[in-house]
């Protein structure tokens, strides 16, 4: 617990030092993809969301009550998103590349 505290306060030291602009390395790039899970209008709760391919493979989120999903520090990057219900999947193409983006799915009446 010493140790974690002293090397917290050296960071902190270092970072309010300040210096030259110039010599600071910029922060990583990175985005958000959210959307909804519609059906027939209305969102859908408990719908597997997942990036299918690229760098992210493998990520997946659950739907919310509303039908809202919401993937974090996404790099920029192409890929395949998919919504998964019980009754349909979907599949949709992303490229995020300078901002963050939204996704919508309307799966077909089950």
């Amino acid at each position: 617990m010493i140790r974690i505290t002293v090397l917290l306060a050296i960071l902190l030291s270092l970072s309010a030092c300040g210096g030259d602009e110039s010599s600071t390395m910029p922060a990583a790039t990175a985005f958000t993809l959210s959307g909804i899970v519609f059906n027939g209008g209305f969102g859908v709760s408990g719908v597997s969301v997942a990036i299918m391919d690229g760098v992210h493979t493998g990520q997946t989120r659950t739907t919310d009550n509303a039908g809202r999903f919401n993937f974090t520090n996404l790099t920029p990057s192409a890929f395949t998103l998919r919504a998964t219900a019980t009754y349909a999947a979907q599949n949709k193409s992303v490229s995020i590349t300078t901002s963050d983006q939204s996704v919508n799915f309307d799966l077909p009446d089950h």
